[in-house]
C-alpha cells in the first residue's frame, strides 16, 4: 500500500508534463480502491477554487439561471431513483469508456466509436444543424481514416502521441458538457470557465484510469456523480427549510 502511494503522489505532482509516462500500477483492488478515493479528495483543492470563481459569475450577474443546469431539470422530471441510477451510475460508466478508455490503445476501437456517438449527439443537440452536421461529417472521417490506416500502428500513435492523446480526452470531457448550460443565461466568453470542473475532474479522472485502471476511474466518476446529485437534491429540498 506504501509503494502505491508514494507512486501515486509522485505521479500526480508531475502527471501533467508527460501523462504518457506513467504505467499502471500492479497492486490489490483494496489498495487501489484506496488510492483512487485519496485522489478524489485531492481533486477537491483545485475543484474549490473553480466553484469559487463560477459562484463569483453568478453573484456578479454575468451568469443566471443555474436553476435549468440540466441536472437540476433531470431533478424537477424524472424520480430521483430513475436520475440516481442514470446520472449516478449509467451516464459516468459509458462517458469513462466514451472519454478515457482509448488513453490507452489496446481498447481504443470500442472507445473511440463510443466517443464519436457521444459528440456527434451533443454537436447536433447543442449547435445550429448545418453546423453540426459538418462537425459529425468531420468525426466521421476521421474515424474512417482511423480505421483503415492508422488502427494498424496505434501503438506506435499511442508511444509517440500519448500526451497529445490524454489532453484530447481532458479538453473533449470539458467540451461535451456544455451541453449542460444550453438553457443557462452565460455569455460566450463565460462558457469555458462553466466547464472548468469537468475539465478538473476530467484531469483526475485520467490520471487515476491511467494509474489504476479503467475500473477506478469508472468508480471515482460514479462517486463523483453521486455526491453533486446528493448536493443538488440537498440544496433543492433540504437546506432552504433551515
Amino acid at each position: 500500500m506504501d509503494q502505491v502511494q508514494q507512486s501515486k503522489d509522485f505521479s500526480l505532482l508531475n502527471f501533467w508534463k508527460e501523462p504518457r509516462a506513467v504505467q499502471e500500477v500492479e497492486a490489490p483492488a483494496q489498495a487501489k480502491v484506496t488510492a483512487t478515493l485519496r485522489t478524489y479528495l485531492l481533486m477537491w483543492i483545485p475543484m474549490v477554487v473553480v466553484m469559487g470563481i463560477i459562484s463569483l459569475l453568478e453573484s456578479s450577474g454575468a451568469i443566471s439561471n443555474l436553476d435549468k443546469h440540466a441536472i437540476e431539470q433531470l431533478l424537477h422530471t424524472y424520480p430521483l431513483l430513475l436520475v440516481f441510477l442514470f446520472a449516478g451510475l449509467i451516464q459516468p460508466t459509458l462517458e469513462e469508456v466514451a472519454f478515457r478508455l482509448f488513453l490507452r490503445p489496446k481498447w481504443a476501437d470500442a472507445s473511440l466509436i463510443l466517443w464519436v456517438t457521444f459528440m456527434s449527439g451533443i454537436m447536433y443537440q447543442s449547435i445550429p444543424k448545418p453546423y453540426s452536421f459538418v462537425i459529425i461529417g468531420a468525426f466521421a472521417v476521421g474515424l474512417y481514416l482511423y480505421f483503415s490506416d492508422f488502427r494498424v500502428r496505434r501503438n506506435q500513435l499511442w508511444e509517440k502521441h500519448g500526451n497529445a492523446i490524454f489532453w484530447f480526452s481532458v479538453i473533449s470531457f470539458g467540451l461535451a458538457h456544455m451541453v449542460n448550460f444550453i438553457a443557462v443565461d452565460i455569455p460566450i466568453w463565460a462558457i469555458p470557465l462553466m466547464v472548468l470542473p469537468q475539465l478538473v475532474a476530467g484531469y483526475f479522472l485520467g490520471f487515476v484510469r491511467l494509474k489504476f485502471g479503467i475500473r477506478y476511474s469508472i468508480l471515482f466518476h460514479c462517486l463523483h456523480n453521486s455526491l453533486l446529485l446528493v448536493g443538488y437534491f440537498a440544496n433543492e429540498y433540504w437546506l432552504h427549510w433551515f
